[in-house]
């Protein structure tokens, strides 16, 4: 490889490559390698442009290997994208392999983690467990130890540039993480105060260290990021944080917490110059990532500013809605619920629709954050799925049948 040339800051690697991709991110950042013939005629120059990138990018199926040389197997080439990121991943992670008998492992220098995986495909339904990709992108990578997937859009969908543009901030936030040295940050304050430092967080608010105990709350990965895997804190926020409720929240949580319609708040925070944009925007979140998923906000900043708003007392959330009517010169659309709890769909995605708590009832998710209250499903819907049934918590379970007894007796 020519060593006068620029780093690349991605890899693609297809069988059939989209231009879509370095079209998007910039024909000069992206390196395209070939699958297969690459992995054979460029394989030194491929490894040595992922070892210097920050994102590598996959296909997940693959162009079969046929080679007539029987020094080079087929069954030695990976079968599919998901195979050929582990490869690589264990190049990028190659440790010590021959030490001397009675080595002290833990003197041996470890090779920080500085490239992100994601696997880029039309085809990601194949790894949902029977539920869609769309929506769950964080519950596959996750689950196939990627830090990403990507659906791959037909090039004739002009949002397919757009969407792929987002991974210039998975690059910005690789960059980042890989270039601290999370061994010098001994004591658990000065991983918490890096971390921090990553999220952008503020910290001459008010809020600032009730935020900072949410952050350690959501269980953060200390002994990654003490093994050198700067990485794994970004996995943690796309797989474990930005998805979810959680320290930070998107624009319908912030509605709910409003009592606001969720849909009206929405599209009122999507918009920069709106009132409770504004009202906001000492919380909005502008760390690592920040772009990746949409708009977020501290939940310690809204809570702080609903205070405020409210007099000190979060029951008197009518006093915010007042202060929005004025602002806006016409009443905002309240949400007319007593006790309103935001639910999920049949596949456990986040929804914009709130319904009271009696009306739902609350479901064990295994890929739900087990740091976080369990997430609510409406009643109603209930039985029309009986899939979701099986993963009602024990507790609401009699609800759940003295719902469906009344509907069956209502239905005589």
């Amino acid at each position: 490889m020519n060593e006068n040339k620029a780093p690349k800051r991605f890899v693609y690697i297809d069988d059939k490559p989209d231009p879509s991709v370095a079209e998007s991110l910039g024909q000069e950042n992206v390196g395209v390698f070939l699958f297969p013939d690459d992995l054979t005629d460029r394989m030194e120059e491929l490894i040595a442009t992922i070892r210097d990138c920050s994102v590598v990018i996959v296909d997940l199926k693959l162009a079969d290997h046929d080679s007539d040389d029987p020094s080079s197997p087929s069954i030695l080439y990976p079968k599919d994208g998901l195979a050929l990121k582990e490869i690589l991943a264990s190049v990028l992670t190659e440790r010590v392999s021959h030490l001397d008998s009675g080595t002290d492992t833990s003197a041996v220098d470890v090779e920080p983690k500085t490239t992100a995986f994601m696997l880029y495909s039309g085809e990601l339904d194949l790894l949902g467990g029977g539920a869609p990709a769309k929506g769950r992108e964080h519950v596959i990578a996750k689950r196939i130890r990627a830090e990403w997937v990507m659906v791959k859009l037909p090039q004739s969908r002009p949002e397919s540039q757009k969407d792929l543009r987002v991974l210039e901030d998975l690059a910005d936030a690789v960059e980042a993480v890989v270039g601290i040295t999370w061994l010098d940050a001994s004591e658990r304050e000065d991983i918490l105060n890096t971390i921090a430092g990553l999220l952008a967080l503020d910290e001459a608010t008010e809020w600032a260290s009730v935020a900072k105990r949410q952050i350690f709350e959501g269980r953060p990965p200390l002994q990654s990021l003490a093994e050198q895997d700067g990485v794994a804190l970004l996995r943690w926020l796309l797989h474990l944080v930005l998805p979810y409720p959680s320290f930070l929240v998107d624009a319908a949580e912030v509605a709910l917490l409003c009592r606001l319609q969720l849909g009206w708040g929405v599209e009122q925070l999507s918009e920069l110059d709106s009132p409770i944009s504004k009202l906001f925007h000492e919380s909005s979140y502008g760390g690592i990532l920040s772009h990746f998923l949409g708009p977020r906000w501290w939940r310690a900043g809204v809570l702080a500013t609903l205070r405020r708003e409210c007099g000190g007392s979060l029951q008197e959330v009518e006093r915010l809605n007042n202060t929005l009517d004025s602002l806006y010169g016409s009443a905002v659309p309240r949400l007319h619920i007593a006790t309103p709890v935001r639910t999920v769909d049949e596949d456990f995605r986040l929804t914009a629709t709130a319904v009271d708590v009696e009306d739902a009832v609350r479901l064990e998710a295994e890929e739900w954050p087990p740091e976080l209250p369990p997430p609510w499903f409406p009643l109603s819907r209930l039985a029309d799925n009986p899939r979701v049934r099986r993963y009602v918590l024990e507790r609401d379970i009699d609800r759940v049948r003295s719902y469906l007894s009344a509907k069956s007796d209502g239905s005589r």
